[in-house]
Order: C-alpha cells, then structure tokens, then sequence
C-alpha cells in the first residue's frame, strides 16, 4: 500500500535549481548533512499488545545501523510550515509516493509524550486528545501503558503503536493541528525508510500560510496530573 506525504526543505535561493534537479534526477538517497541521528523501528508484525509483554518489546534499530531516515508529514500545510520556517532561504515542497512498511510515526512532539505522562486513572480528555490524534486504533497500546509504572516500558508501548499499520493510517488521517516542539505546527508526522526513488518524488506548489484548524491539539493536556 502506497502512502502519500509531504516533506518540506529550506534550501538557498542560488541553489534550488541544482538541489531539485539532483532529488528529481537521483530521489531521497541518505540523510541530509547536519540531521540528528535518528535510530529508527523495525517495521515487526506483533501480536495483540494485550499479549505481549511490553519489557520485552523491542523494535529500535541497531545505534550502529547504515539505515537512514527521511522525515515527511501527512499534510501538505505542515510540511509547508517546514519549508517556510529558515527565510530567508527558499521553501521546496516535495510530494512522496512511498509504501506502507517503509513508513513508522515519528513520536517524537505527541506521542511519545502522550505515552511519557500516561497513567492508571488518567482524565477522560487525555483519552480523548490522543484519540483524536491517532484514532481508536491507538486505545489498546494506550490502556496498557497507562498501567505501567516504568517510563521506558511506556515507550516499548508508544512504540510498537508507532509501527502498527492501523494506528499510521488512522494518524495520516488527522487534520487536527499538533503544536509541537520548537513551535512546529503539523496533523501528521512520519519516519521514512531511505533511499525514496526519483519516480517517487514530484515537485508540488508550498502553501503560502498555515491554513488548518486553528482549534488545535493542546499537548499540555498530556502533562496533567
């Protein structure tokens, strides 16, 4: 199954011909230069989580691994808010065609967080918001880790959601802005397996301004007691 998302860069005006001529010519092949390594999930099929032991879940990557990632988002406005955000260099949005099993959420502004301050007896509108967010796909992985006391086995469970098929679909679907870290804005936030082939890659028009609901995700609500 072919998902479709948006990766949105900043490159120098001198330079846009040459860099969207190498990505259309030679696609997404490694890591851009200066990006924060990123120790990717393997795309596992697990049991029902019910019937797992989280302690001994684990889908992280060797540290030492030559995979690389490429980030993207679901929508078009949030990878826009990417391209935009280092002027005065020049936005570029990127359109990817690219296959379910290359693809895991990238927890790292909502759901990780989510998991992080889960716990037995959670008020109702935390429940809530991550359902909104990433559907009721996510509701199993959520009431599991709401009753572990341990924060690293929270995220074993954040994890594997990470990676379930229906909790990616469900989040791609979200058209509810997350505010993230480093005043980030976007509804849906992908990890994608590297190389993406040239053919996989078309060049699409930046949206001018953000344009989603301004009734967006609250992530302090995760934090509460």
């Amino acid at each position: 199954m072919k998902l479709t998302l948006y990766r949105g860069i900043s490159v120098d005006a001198d330079h846009v011909a040459k860099v969207c001529d190498r990505i259309c010519t030679n696609g997404i092949v490694e890591r851009e230069p200066l990006t924060i390594q990123y120790i990717g999930l393997k795309h596992a099929r697990l049991s029902n989580i019910r019937a797992l032991n989280p302690g001994h879940i684990d889908l992280r990557e060797n540290i030492t691994s030559s995979n690389s990632w490429s980030f993207a988002c679901g929508d078009r406005e949030g990878a826009s808010f990417y391209a935009h955000r280092n002027y005065p260099k020049s936005p570029v949005l990127l359109r990817l065609s690219v296959d379910l099993k290359s693809v895991h959420i990238d927890g790292r502004d909502a759901l990780y967080t989510a998991f992080g301050f889960c716990r037995s007896g959670d008020k109702q509108r935390k429940e809530s918001l991550i359902t909104t967010l990433f559907g009721k796909e996510i509701l199993p992985y959520w009431e599991v880790a709401r009753e572990i006391d341990s924060p690293s086995i929270r995220q074993n469970v954040a994890e594997a959601a990470a990676i379930d098929e229906a909790v990616i679909l469900a989040h791609l679907s979200n058209k509810v802005p997350i505010f993230g870290r480093h005043k980030t804005r976007f509804c849906s936030a992908f990890a994608i397996r590297l190389p993406i082939p040239a053919s996989s890659i078309k060049l699409v028009p930046v949206c001018d301004s953000w344009t989603g609901d301004v009734n967006h995700a609250e992530l302090s609500i995760l934090a509460e007691q």
